[in-house]
C-alpha cells in the first residue's frame, strides 16, 4: 500500500552488561531517523542512514558502548521505496509477486560472536538494500532475531515468507 513505515528490531548480545538498553536505543535511534527522513531533515539514502546510526549510538554511550551491544534488522518504507539494513544474526527478507530478498547469512568464526552495535561497528559490517516496490502488489516483510530465526530452517526463510504471502488474503497483507 501507499502508507510509510519503519520496521525495526533489535536484539541484546547476551555477553553485554546493558544490552538490553543498547537495544532499546538502537530501536529508538531507527524512528528518530524515520521520522526526520519524513520531516525532509534526512534524505533515504542508506549510506546516510548508517553513518547516522553508528553516529548517534556510540554518541550516546561514549567509551561504555562496549557494555550495550545489540544486533540491528531495519526496513524503512516511503511511498514505493523500500530500504533494509541488517547486523548481526538473524534476518530481514522480503517477498513480493516473485521477488525475494533476504540479508546475507552472518557469518562468523566462533559459534558465541557476532557483528553488532559494538565500539568496532563500521559502516561495511551493515547490510543494505534499497529497492522499487510495486505499491498495488501485496508483499510480506519480516524481521527477525535469533530467537526467532533459529526456529526456521536456515535456508528456508523465503519460502517461509512466500508462503505467507500466498496464503495470506492481500487485504491482511
Amino acid at each position: 500500500n501507499e502508507e510509510n513505515f519503519v520496521l525495526v528490531v533489535s536484539d541484546g548480545v547476551g555477553s553485554c552488561k546493558y544490552s538490553d538498553i543498547g537495544s532499546k536505543a538502537a530501536v529508538s535511534i531507527c524512528v528518530d531517523l524515520f521520522r526526520e527522513i519524513l520531516d525532509g531533515k534526512l534524505n533515504l539514502d542508506n549510506t546516510k542512514i548508517v553513518s547516522e546510526l553508528i553516529q548517534r549510538w556510540k554518541g550516546l554511550f561514549g567509551e561504555n558502548c562496549e557494555e550495550y551491544c545489540a544486533t540491528l534488522k531495519l526496513a524503512i518504507k516511503i511511498g514505493n521505496k523500500l530500504s533494509l539494513f541488517s547486523l548481526g544474526d538473524g534476518f530481514v527478507a522480503v517477498t513480493s509477486d516473485g521477488m525475494r530478498v533476504i540479508s546475507p547469512e552472518e557469518n562468523s568464526s566462533f559459534t558465541n560472536e557476532t557483528k553488532c552495535l559494538d565500539a568496532r561497528i563500521t559502516a561495511s559490517d551493515i547490510w543494505t538494500n534499497n529497492f522499487t516496490i510495486d505499491t498495488n502488489t501485496s508483499y510480506v516483510l519480516m524481521a527477525c532475531t535469533d530467537g526467532v530465526s533459529n526456529g526456521i530452517k536456515t535456508g528456508d526463510e523465503l519460502a517461509f515468507a512466500e508462503e505467507i504471502e500466498k496464503n495470506v488474503g492481500r487485504e491482511v497483507l
